[in-house]
C-alpha cells in the first residue's frame, strides 16, 4: 500500500523520536563511566604532549649547541693568536651566533667560554645570564663529549643550560658552548593546555626543584583525588609532572547528564510541534504541487506550473518554471557549442599542419648549405666552403632538440658565428673569447650567449663610422654560486639608445611587452627567460664606460628545473 506524503512525514517524525529517546537513555547510563575514562585519557594526552614539547625543545637546543661547537670558525676563534685574524673570525662568529639565535626561539643566549670558564664571546652580551650560570657552579661539574643539561638555581634566576665542549683538531678540549633555555618561550604551551584550573603542570629539575609551573602552588605530595602522571625527559635529569583535578574535569559531564534529560523532553515537544506545522504549511501544498508536476509530464501542451502554493513553495514553483523555459534554450546552446567545438578542432589541425610546414624550411636550408659547402670544397673555394659549413652548423644547432646545453656547446656556436662575421666583414674587427675550462661543463638554457654577441655586432660593430678597428670580447667568469658572461665592444651605441634599452630591461611591464611583441631571442626575450628561470637577482645589465659598451649576463651555477607546458 502506498502511503500519502502526509502520512509519510508523520511516520518519519515518530521514527526520529524513538531512536532519540533510546539513545538518550543509553547515553545517560554511560556518562559516569565515560567521565572517568575521559579524565584518564585527558591526563595521558596532556602529559604526553608536554613531554614531547620539552623533548623537542631540549633536542633543538642540543642541535644548536653542537652546531656551534663543531663549527670550524668557533674552534679557530678559540685557538687563533693573530689580532687581525681574530677580528675577522669574530665577525663571522657574530653572524653564526645571530643566525642560530634567529632560528632557535628557545635560546636565551649563546656563550662561548674557554677552558678557564671565562666568556670570550656571547650572543647578546647579557652578563647577568652568564653570572647566574657561573654562580650555579657549572665549571665544577664534569661533562662528557656530547650535549648535557644542568640546572642553574640561584635566588634570582632558575633555568636549564646546555653545555657542549669544543674540541680542537687533535680532540683536545679548548672551550665550551653554553646555551641557557628561554623559559618564557618554552613554557608558553602550559597556558595553551590549561583550562578552568583543571590542569596543574610542573617542570622539575634535579632534586625536585620547580623550574616553572602554571600555578603558584607548590608541588603537593598527596595524589588523592587527582590523576598524577610523571614523564622523565630523554637523556636528562629533568621531568614533567601533570596533576589533573578529577572532580573538576567530571563537573562538565555531570552538568551534561542533567541537561541531556531536559534536552530530550524539549526535543520531543518541538518535534511534535514541527510535525503539525510542517503538515499544514508544507505537506498539503507539496501534495498539490506533485499532482500538477505529474500533469505536466502527461500533457505536452502544459508548459508551466500555476502559483498559489504559499510563500514557502512559490520560489520553488518559479524556479521550476524557469527551468522549463530554459530547456529549449539550453538544447539550442548545446548544438551551437558542438558546432564551435568542431570548428575549433578544424582550426587546430590546420595550425598543426602550418607548424609542420614551417619546420621543413630550416631543414631544407641546412641540407642546402651542406651541399654548398661540399661543392665549394670540390672547386677549391675555401672561404665559401667554410662560410657555408659555418652557416650549416648554426642551423643544425638551432634545429636540434633540447632546451639546455653545456657552456662549451654554446661557445662552439658563438665561435662559428664570429668566424662567419669575420669572413663577412673582412678585417673590420677583431674578437676574442675567454672562458675558463671549469665553466665548460656547466648546463645553461639554450640560445643565451650567441644573441648577446649578435646584438653587439648588429648595433655596435657594424654601425661604426670607422670601418676598421672594431673590437669585441666575450669573457666568462664564475664567482661563488653565480656565472657572469660579459660582452664588450667599441661600437657606436648612443646614450639615448642605451637608456632606452636599460628601461626595457629594468622595467617589468616594458620587459614583458617587448618579449611578447618580438618573436625570437632578442635581449628582451633573454632577460625575460632568465628572470623566469633564475629569479629576480639574475639577469642582463648594460652599461657604457670610456667608449666601450658592456653587456653582462648573470646566471646561477645550478640551473633550476625548466617549466614544462601542460598537455
Amino acid at each position: 500500500m502506498r502511503l500519502s506524503f502526509r502520512k509519510t512525514i508523520l511516520i518519519v517524525i515518530l521514527l526520529a523520536l524513538v531512536p532519540m529517546l533510546l539513545t538518550q537513555a543509553y547515553f545517560i547510563n554511560r556518562v559516569d563511566r565515560t567521565a572517568r575514562e575521559q579524565v584518564a585519557s585527558y591526563a595521558a594526552i596532556t602529559s604526553a604532549q608536554i613531554e614531547e614539547n620539552f623533548n623537542n625543545i631540549f633536542r633543538s637546543i642540543s642541535y644548536s649547541a653542537v652546531y656551534l661547537a663543531e663549527n670550524s670558525m668557533t674552534k679557530k676563534y678559540l685557538s687563533v693568536n693573530d689580532p687581525l685574524e681574530t677580528y675577522q673570525t669574530q665577525q663571522y662568529l657574530g653572524e653564526l651566533f645571530r643566525t642560530v639565535a634567529s632560528l632557535e626561539p628557545y635560546l636565551l643566549n649563546a656563550i662561548l667560554v674557554d677552558n678557564a670558564g671565562e666568556p670570550i664571546y656571547m650572543y647578546d652580551n647579557n652578563y647577568r645570564t652568564f653570572n647566574a650560570i657561573a654562580e650555579g657552579g657549572w665549571l665544577e661539574r664534569s661533562y662528557g663529549n656530547g650535549p648535557e643539561f644542568f640546572l642553574v638555581n640561584t635566588p634570582n634566576q632558575t633555568f636549564p643550560v646546555c653545555v657542549v665542549p669544543v674540541h680542537s683538531g687533535t680532540n683536545v678540549q679548548i672551550g665550551s658552548i653554553l646555551i641557557p633555555m628561554n623559559l618564557a618561550e618554552a613554557t608558553r604551551s602550559f597556558q595553551d593546555i590549561d583550562s578552568k584550573g583543571q590542569v596543574e603542570l610542573y617542570f622539575l629539575g634535579p632534586d625536585n626543584v620547580v623550574i616553572s609551573s602554571n600555578t603558584d602552588a607548590q608541588l603537593p605530595q598527596s595524589t588523592e583525588g587527582y590523576t598524577y602522571i610523571e614523564h622523565q625527559l630523554q637523556n636528562s635529569a629533568f621531568r614533567v609532572v601533570c596533576r589533573i583535578n578529577d572532580a573538576k574535569v567530571a563537573e562538565d559531564f555531570t552538568f551534561f547528564q542533567t541537561s541531556s534529560l531536559l534536552t530530550a523532553g524539549v526535543m520531543v515537544l518541538l518535534l511534535i510541534a514541527v510535525g503539525l506545522l510542517f503538515n499544514r504549511l508544507i505537506a498539503n501544498p507539496i501534495g498539490s504541487l506533485i499532482s500538477e508536476v505529474n500533469e505536466i509530464g502527461r500533457d505536452p501542451e502544459k508548459k508551466s506550473i500555476s502559483g498559489g502554493y504559499g510563500v514557502q513553495l512559490d520560489p520553488l514553483v518559479q524556479r521550476i518554471n524557469r527551468m522549463l523555459e530554459n530547456v529549449s534554450a539550453l538544447t539550442q546552446e548545446v548544438l551551437e557549442n558542438q558546432k564551435k567545438a568542431y570548428t575549433h578542432e578544424l582550426m587546430k589541425r590546420e595550425s598543426d599542419l602550418y607548424a609542420l610546414r614551417n619546420q621543413i624550411n630550416p631543414h631544407f636550408l641546412f641540407n642546402t648549405l651542406q651541399s654548398m659547402s661540399g661543392i665549394a670544397m670540390l672547386h677549391g673555394e675555401r672561404e665559401v666552403c667554410e662560410l657555408a659549413a659555418g652557416m650549416a652548423g648554426l642551423f643544425y644547432y638551432a634545429l636540434k632538440g633540447g632546451d639546455t646545453v653545456e657552456v662549451k656547446e654554446e661557445l662552439g656556436m658563438l665561435r662559428q658565428y664570429l668566424e662567419i662575421m669575420g669572413t663577412r666583414l673582412q678585417g673590420k674587427f677583431t674578437w676574442s673569447v675567454d672562458v675558463p675550462d671549469s665553466m665548460l661543463d656547466i648546463v645553461i638554457p639554450k640560445m643565451l650567449l650567441q644573441p648577446l654577441v649578435e646584438n653587439a655586432m648588429s648595433h655596435g660593430i657594424e654601425k661604426r663610422v670607422d670601418q676598421t678597428g672594431g673590437l669585441l670580447s666575450f669573457v666568462g667568469r664564475e664567482q661563488e654560486e653565480y656565472l657572469f658572461f660579459t660582452v664588450e665592444d667599441n661600437g657606436c651605441l648612443s646614450e639615448q639608445a642605451l637608456r632606452q634599452l636599460q628601461n626595457i630591461l629594468e622595467d617589468e611591464e616594458n620587459l614583458y611587452r617587448e618579449s611578447r611583441a618580438k618573436n625570437g631571442i632578442g635581449l628582451a626575450n633573454i632577460q625575460y627567460r632568465v628572470k623566469i628561470l633564475y629569479g629576480s637577482d639574475c639577469g642582463l645589465t648594460v652599461s657604457k664606460d670610456q667608449g666601450l659598451t658592456r653587456f653582462t649576463l648573470k646566471l646561477r651555477s645550478a640551473l633550476p628545473p625548466l617549466p614544462q607546458l601542460s598537455s
